[in-house]
């Protein structure tokens, strides 16, 4: 399976996090969710991320965390 995806994730507290070869991206929401849902020691909440294409390095859409409808699906849609 080809590595398609790298992502950017800010957090409530200023801090940038960067991921590298995603290959499902509601896999990767779902890891979002219960990594930084506020209940970690230091409350972090993820508030948005930004989507690249891994092999073009364009991006492909940023999107908020909550109940929206910018959250990521798959299959990807633009």
């Amino acid at each position: 399976m080809e590595n398609k995806y790298n992502a950017t994730v800010k957090l409530n507290d200023g801090v940038w996090i960067t991921y590298h070869k995603i290959h499902s991206l509601k896999k990767f929401v779902s890891m979002l969710d219960q990594k930084f849902n506020g209940s970690n020691i230091k409350r972090q909440k993820w508030l948005f991320c930004n989507i690249y294409e891994r092999a073009t390095k364009n991006k492909l859409g940023s999107y908020l965390n909550g109940d929206n409808p910018t959250r990521p699906r798959e299959p990807f849609e633009l």
